[in-house]
């Protein structure tokens, strides 16, 4: 083999030997691992050397035996993408090395594709156009990075350089990574991943629901894309944020508004900001409940047993606390506001006998808010007494007779134990302080508890002991 520094500083080189002609690479662009052919057709040479350079740099070097025809694969790695360089060559003829013949400017093209769309972060449907450049004529092949082997798409490269795909296969909802490839000269080359969000880029307010009751500063959560900021407002109504969160990993989000909502009719709304754009839910309409409690029963100046039915109104979920107004702290019963604002306690500890002043308390994210007094008058009117059926009785029908005992003149009605305020049946007691009742309403099949109260003007008795029955149809 010739000198290597002689080669470079071309000494014993012959001028006046015709040039080799360089057939491939063409001038431009190549790929890692092109050929390299050059021939001479006049003479037959016995030896040539290819030397590819970098400026002053010497990128590769390599003598080869041959004859008139030359041709060498240059390896895949010997230059990196990006790199422009030149190609030379010059044969052996007569122990005399000929002139270089000499291919400039060319450009070492990047083997690996690009995604060029959707971009980094990007919200996207299951089923995004995917877009990007890559070696013309080389079958780009689309995958979920580092998940198995599932192709999702595939496109050839145009003449431009381009590709598109529109995946056969949906996007899995949730934080998705892109990859293709592309095939050069059977080696697979690798894009760099691109990381998606497949989801629908409006979020979704989950709590309250549409026509609840709530307070001032309800509760308001929903659904959106991971560390997405959420914004609430009102709906429809300038630009006063309510209340801000951050969307979790799992895509929920929560917030509980710093500013109180107004009285009555209220549209919420929240947005979303991804990559600068902002994404609004839809309205949710809601009705927003004083903060103060109400007693709606028994009403100013009744006159009640001590263990009167006191109802009222509240907001969804509260908890309502009974007192007597101004004395002391005994808790005279308890109660849950339900979803359509109502509420209702049956004292679990007696009232006191005359003028009595209600009043309740509803606790609010910590907070209590109080009712307006309600005056009655308390008297101690006695209980009726169940005597049939016996308590642990079966029946054979769902409307058994009822038989028992109370105060002449009174009008008793029948009740479900500790259940709502379905009346079952009516009667009047007779002079010998006994009554009977024929049920209006079918008892449920199954377990029953019978309770009864007595009313005269003076007011109302409180409730008779439970009788437990069972129903067998």
């Amino acid at each position: 083999m010739a000198d290597e520094t002689d080669i470079k500083n071309a000494e014993e080189q012959k001028p006046n030997w015709i040039k080799p002609e360089i057939y491939h690479p063409r001038p431009g662009t190549v790929l890692p691992g092109f050929t390299v052919q050059a021939g001479i057709d006049l003479f037959n040479p016995s030896r040539w050397q290819l030397k590819i350079m970098e400026g002053d740099k010497e990128l590769y070097f390599r003598e080869i035996s041959a004859e008139q025809y030359f041709t060498h694969n240059v390896g895949k790695d010997a230059i990196k993408p990006g790199t422009r360089f030149d190609v030379h060559v010059h044969y052996l003829l007569s122990s005399i090395w000929g002139q270089w013949a000499s291919l400039k400017n060319l450009l070492m093209a990047d083997p690996k594709p690009v995604i060029t769309e959707p971009a980094e972060g990007a919200i996207t449907s299951k089923r995004p156009r995917v877009a990007g450049r890559g070696i013309s004529g080389a079958t780009i092949k689309l995958y979920q990075a580092n998940f198995g082997d599932r192709i999702f798409g595939t496109a050839v490269v145009d003449a431009n350089g381009d590709w598109q795909t529109t995946p056969v296969i949906d996007f899995f909802d949730g934080p998705f990574e892109l990859v293709v490839n592309q095939t050069i000269s059977d080696t697979e080359y690798w894009s760099e991943n691109v990381k998606i969000i497949v989801a629908d880029p409006k979020p979704v307010i989950t709590e309250p629901a549409e026509g609840a009751v709530t307070s001032r500063r309800p509760l308001v959560a929903g659904r959106g894309i991971p560390d997405a900021t959420i914004n609430l407002y009102q709906a429809n109504f300038g630009d006063r944020i309510f209340g801000t969160a951050v969307v979790d990993a799992n895509g929920d989000w929560q917030t509980t508004p710093v500013i109180d909502f107004f009285e009555g009719s209220f549209q919420l709304v929240v947005n979303q900001t991804i990559n600068n754009t902002e994404y609004w839910s839809d309205n949710v309409r809601i009705t927003v409940a004083a903060t103060k409690p109400e007693i709606t029963a028994p009403a100013v100046g009744t006159v009640t047993s001590r263990r009167p039915l006191v109802a009222g109104r509240g907001i969804p979920g509260a908890t309502i606390n009974l007192y007597q107004a101004n004395i002391g702290t005994v808790l005279f019963g308890t109660a849950v506001v339900d979803a359509n604002g109502n509420w209702q306690i049956i004292p679990v500890v007696d009232l006191y006998v005359g003028t009595f002043q209600l009043v309740v308390s509803q606790i609010i994210s910590n907070a209590e808010y109080w009712s307006d007094n309600v005056r009655i008058t308390v008297i101690a009117l006695r209980v009726p007494v169940i005597t049939s059926p016996e308590d642990g009785a079966i029946v054979s029908t769902d409307k058994p007779m009822i038989h028992g005992s109370g105060y002449a003149g009174a009008t008793v009605k029948l009740y479900q134990g500790n259940v709502g305020d379905t009346v079952f049946g009516t009667a009047i007691v007779g002079l010998d302080g006994n009554w009977s009742i024929s049920p209006t309403v079918a008892f449920p099949k199954g377990e029953f508890s019978l309770t009864a109260n007595q009313s005269l003007v003076s007011g109302t008795s409180d409730w008779a002991k439970v009788v437990n029955i069972r129903i067998d149809v």
